[in-house]
C-alpha cells in the first residue's frame, strides 16, 4: 500500500508542463496577449500538407506580432545542443512560452519532455495533437 502512495505521490509532483488541450491553448493564445512559440514536431512534408499557421490569420489579425510558427521534425530538435535550442526557440531574442504539437500528440510530448530536460522551463504539449484541433477547436480544419 505504502509504494503505492508513494508512486502517486511522485506522479502529482511531476512538473506541471504534461499537457494542455488544444482548446485550452487556443483559448490561452486568443483571450491573452503574450507571446508564444508553436513548434510543430512533424516531419516538413506532413508540415506542408497542413498545419496550424495557414488557418491562424483567420483567427486573429495580429498573429505575426505575438506568435511564432516553427516546424523541427522531432528528430533533428533531438540532435540541437542547448545553445542552439535556445538560439532557434527564443522569439526576438526573448525565452517565451512553447507550445509543442505533432498530429497525434506522441511525438509532441516527447518534444516537451526533451525541452524540458534541456533546460527551457515553460513548455507545454498540446494534447491529442492537430487530431485533437480538429475534434474541439475547428471541425473543418483538414485532418490527414
Amino acid at each position: 500500500m505504502f509504494s503505492q502512495m508513494n508512486s502517486l505521490q511522485m506522479t502529482i509532483d511531476l512538473p506541471e508542463f504534461c499537457n494542455m488541450t488544444a482548446l485550452d491553448f487556443y483559448n490561452k493564445v486568443h483571450s491573452v496577449k503574450s507571446r508564444y512559440i508553436l513548434l510543430d514536431v512533424r516531419n516538413s512534408v506532413q508540415f506542408k500538407m497542413v498545419n496550424l499557421r495557414c488557418i491562424e490569420s483567420k483567427f486573429s489579425d495580429d498573429s505575426d506580432e505575438f506568435s511564432q510558427y516553427r516546424n523541427i521534425p522531432l528528430s533533428a530538435l533531438q540532435k540541437l545542443t542547448k545553445q542552439e535550442i535556445s538560439s532557434q526557440l527564443s522569439f526576438c531574442g526573448e525565452e517565451v512560452d512553447l507550445y509543442t504539437i505533432c498530429r497525434r500528440g506522441n511525438d509532441s510530448k516527447s518534444a516537451a519532455k526533451f525541452l524540458l530536460d534541456n533546460g527551457r522551463s515553460n513548455v507545454k504539449n498540446i494534447e491529442g495533437g492537430l487530431n485533437s484541433w480538429h475534434h474541439t477547436v475547428d471541425s473543418k480544419f483538414p485532418f490527414y
